[in-house]
């Protein structure tokens, strides 16, 4: 049994190339050089995206714990696609996690295949 290929980068769908793009430059915008790297997931890296209905899923690794600026920055970015409207502000959705711990700041806070690298 043979699986079917996952799509590569870019995708088939240039507004989702751009969004990814955004998202990629707008978080190493906001964390400087905590960065590590953007990790797409969900269905656009195993291939079931559907652009009407499916969202955008990434992980941001970080090099340790984002410090209170940081979240501001990130809490402005995502205000800004949801301001923006549209498909892409609808449809962008997130997580983060430490590199350094392995843990989410949303389990201990309460709150929010394309690599930067590291």
């Amino acid at each position: 049994m043979t699986t079917p290929a996952r799509p590569g980068w870019p995708t088939p769908w240039p507004e989702v190339d751009r969004a990814v793009e955004r998202l990629l430059e707008g978080v190493g915008d906001a964390v400087g050089g905590q960065l590590v790297g953007l990790y797409l997931h969900g269905s656009l890296a195993l291939g079931d995206f559907f652009p009407p209905a499916s969202d955008i899923d990434f992980h941001g690794a970080t090099a340790g714990t984002l410090g209170r600026k940081a979240l501001e920055r990130l809490g402005a970015l995502h205000a800004a696609f949801k301001a923006e409207g549209g498909w892409v502000a609808r449809r962008a959705s997130a997580g983060r996690r430490s590199a350094r711990t392995g843990t989410s700041p949303s389990a201990a806070r309460g709150r929010p295949g394309c690599s930067t690298g590291g």
